[in-house]
């Protein structure tokens, strides 16, 4: 396959462009109008997607009706159906306990992870999140903890898992307020980092972005948006302008472990 961006081939299973750092994993949809074929879309759109789309509707209109009252919906067993819909989707944590009868059932452990984090990094996360409910009543919850180490540095886990199958983590560290490149690798923070990302990985990256240092020397006045990265199949480490400093962020993605799944 070709990367979007650069449109140099890459591997099936890279999660970044190693040429651009583009993420493969969630790049933006194509929309039909970018292909040739879209007077065959208009018609499969009239013939089978619009009556289904109407019978979806329909049935999400009604169960919205008994969600004017609080605590009304339930969610069941999970349900092994070949086709779903979405029923409901909430944007924040009180939101979902608001309406779901048996929210504390898929809160208490989100409660419990973020009290275990406090702990292991001795600080105070945030957590919001927001949740997605199938017609098979399996539930998509998209976690995301912050919290600041330090007046230059963030820390950011981003969960997201369903009751099936799916948990994805991916921990995002980032410190700012930084001048030179010898700081922008990050090499003071090493212990840290080790908490939560293999030292070989780590070390691999810093190699990649020690031959990046003329480049960046060159366009230190001019750092794109996308910054100036050294990328591995499933982490990264990336310069960006931080106003007059810079600052750099170190990104790995993993499978989790299902703790948080009900």
């Amino acid at each position: 396959m070709k990367c979007p961006r650069c449109h140099h081939d890459v591997r099936q299973e890279d999660h970044f462009c190693p040429y651009c750092g583009y993420d493969l994993k969630n790049r933006a949809k194509v929309t039909p109008f970018q292909y040739p074929l879209l007077p065959l879309l208009l018609i499969v759109f009239l013939v089978v997607v619009l009556p289904i789309a109407s019978s979806i509707y329909s049935t999400v209109n009604i169960l919205h009706d008994d969600l004017q009252d609080a605590a009304t919906f339930t969610i069941k067993p999970v349900e092994e159906n070949e086709t779903r819909g979405k029923l409901y989707s909430f944007d924040s944590i009180a939101s979902f306990q608001k309406n779901v009868g048996n929210a504390d059932d898929f809160l208490e452990p989100i409660n419990n992870y973020t009290t275990t984090l406090n702990k292991q990094y001795a600080t105070k996360f945030t957590a919001q999140a927001s949740f997605v409910i199938y017609s098979d009543y399996d539930v998509r919850i998209n976690l995301v903890e912050k919290a600041h180490l330090s007046d230059t540095e963030l820390l950011t886990i981003n969960r997201i898992y369903d009751r099936k199958q799916e948990d994805e983590q991916t921990i995002s560290y980032t410190k700012s307020h930084l001048s030179h490149f010898d700081e922008l690798t990050l090499g003071n923070e090493r212990e840290r980092i080790s908490t939560f990302m293999p030292v070989q990985t780590y070390d691999a990256l810093v190699t990649k972005m020690l031959k990046q240092k003329d480049v960046f020397e060159e366009k230190k006045d001019r750092i794109g948006h996308y910054g100036i990265g050294a990328y591995l199949k499933n982490a990264s480490l990336v310069i960006y302008q931080d106003g007059d400093y810079y600052k750099s962020t170190l990104r790995i993605t993993t499978n989790g472990d299902h703790s948080l799944k009900r």
